[in-house]
């Protein structure tokens, strides 16, 4: 059976036609016959199809617009429908899904290789140090090296440099017109940069006095990551890496620094050391033996290149490869007021009140003097010096009384100056001293002040423009500081 106004094929029993809507009457439900094969239609003896449709068709059917008015809007999502081939509406509908779907597709393929390609490399450092153990139980020592060959062969090619945050980096900048290298290098060129900014960003926290099961850890303490990455464009992992120690050579351990002892000489700042005490001098060396200053400390040590003689010639390895001393006895100059403690502030008055007893002692026939009174000290450096030597004056007050009463007992200020006072331990040597002022009435012996604020002037002010100066002393700071 045919829908009489589409002429799609209907199963038996429609009420619509599923093409175009079209309400199927009863008598439309009978099969309509097909044309035989000499081309004749065996008529029904009931009305023709096209009479009777046109005495039951409800709605108007617009050719022009080839729409068709649904007589039943609930048939259906819509009232109205179009006439025209509705099969291959469905066709384009799908055709047209197709096609979207292709360009998003490719829309995802297109981002997809776009990350790909501008995601930064990623670079896990930890991959390329190796650790490598050797020499004695309990006095192996490890060294990490960063495996360049390995990298080179990871990444050539793979690793570009951000012109602009290069040129941002002084330093590295400077690194690279050192060693003649443009700023468009080639691949090998770029990860020798690479390596020379990562390889030596690490340490590890131990290289010696090792033994058997020891584990020594490579840390990345000096690597800056964000400006690796940045100049590099990659992204950096480095968590560190940890190494047992194995295989070093088992052997008898004794210590041979039983009785070593360290001998330092010079002036504070300038120092060396010797070391003395042990039958295994010549096998130990002092690192950094040079400009040595009093509270350093200095280590004492077998150096690795003779360790493996050291065993050989006396069938043991010391228990302990180095050994620390701290530095004292140079021969220092007073610097800072600050720093002196009591002792050696009592060592320096009790050279002073010496110095001022024997002067006065020297004028007994014509003068006398109470006890004297500290009252503090300046010290004096000389400006943009790199020599750190100093002048201090010691500054006591006492009352001087004339033996024949030519003069009125009068207060005098006398500052011991002590050039170059050297400290040792906590005591003062005093060198050379001698009494800062002028002649006393005509006594000789007695020099000093008797005004205070003249003192100051005179050993102060008169001198600021080439000296620095240090007051101590709320009595000596009376007259000026």
């Amino acid at each position: 059976m045919f829908c009489p106004n589409c002429g799609s094929k209907l199963e038996d029993g429609v009420k619509f036609c599923p093409s175009c809507g079209n309400k199927i009457s009863a008598n439309e439900e009978k099969p309509v016959e097909q044309p035989t094969e000499n081309n004749t239609v065996e008529q029904s003896t009931e009305q023709p199809v096209e009479q009777k449709v046109e005495a039951t068709q409800p709605v108007q059917n617009d050719v022009n617009n080839n729409t068709y008015q649904n007589p039943n809007p609930g048939y259906g999502e819509s009232a109205s429908v179009n006439t025209t081939n509705n099969g291959n509406n469905v066709n384009n509908i799908l055709k047209d899904k197709r096609v979207i779907a292709g360009i998003v597709a490719a829309v995802v393929v297109v981002v997809g290789l776009l990350f790909f390609f501008l995601k930064p490399t990623t670079v896990n450092l930890d991959k390329y140090i190796m650790i490598e153990s050797e020499g004695y139980n309990s006095v192996g020592t490890a060294k990490a090296t960063f495996n360049k060959a390995a990298f080179a062969e990871d990444y050539r090619g793979k690793i570009k440099i951000n012109k602009k945050a290069l040129r941002e980096e002084a330093s590295l900048v400077s690194e690279l017109e050192k060693y003649g290298i443009s700023m468009d290098p080639s691949d090998g060129v770029v990860l020798e940069m690479f390596e020379a900014s990562v390889s030596n960003a690490g340490k590890l926290d131990k290289t010696s006095e090792l033994k058997n099961g020891d584990t020594v850890t490579y840390d990345w303490s000096k690597l800056d990551k964000s400006k690796i990455e940045r100049c590099f464009k990659v992204k950096i992992k480095a968590k560190g890496v940890s190494h047992k120690v194995s295989g070093l050579e088992k052997v008898k351990t004794k210590d041979i620094f039983k009785g070593v002892s360290v001998k330092f000489y010079g002036r504070s700042g300038h120092g060396y050391g010797r070391v003395s005490g042990a039958p295994y001098n010549y096998y130990l060396k002092i690192e950094d033996n040079s400009n040595l200053k009093n509270g350093d400390t200095v280590t004492v040590e077998v150096e690795s290149n003779n360790l493996k003689q050291f065993i050989k010639r006396n069938g043991f390895a010391p228990k302990k490869s180095k050994k620390t001393f701290k530095v004292s006895g140079l021969t220092e100059y007073i610097s800072d007021l600050k720093k002196l403690n009591d002792k050696q502030i009592e060592s320096i008055k009790k050279q002073t009140e010496e110095y001022m007893t024997a002067s006065f002692a020297k004028s007994s026939n014509l003068v006398s003097g109470s006890d004297g009174k500290y009252l503090g000290m300046y010290l004096q450096k000389r400006k943009d010096s790199d020599y750190d030597s100093s002048t201090l004056y010691v500054v006591y007050s006492y009352t001087v009384t004339s033996v024949d009463g030519r003069f009125d007992p009068v207060t005098l200020y006398m500052p011991l100056r002590i050039s170059n006072p050297q400290i040792d331990g906590d005591s003062v040597k005093a060198n050379s001293a001698s009494v800062q002022g002028t002649t006393l009435q005509n006594t000789v012996i007695l020099h000093g002040y008797t005004d205070g604020a003249e003192m100051y002037k005179e050993i102060v002010t008169s001198n600021i423009d080439n000296y620095e100066f240090q007051v101590s002393g709320s009595d000596l700071e009376a007259f000026g500081k």
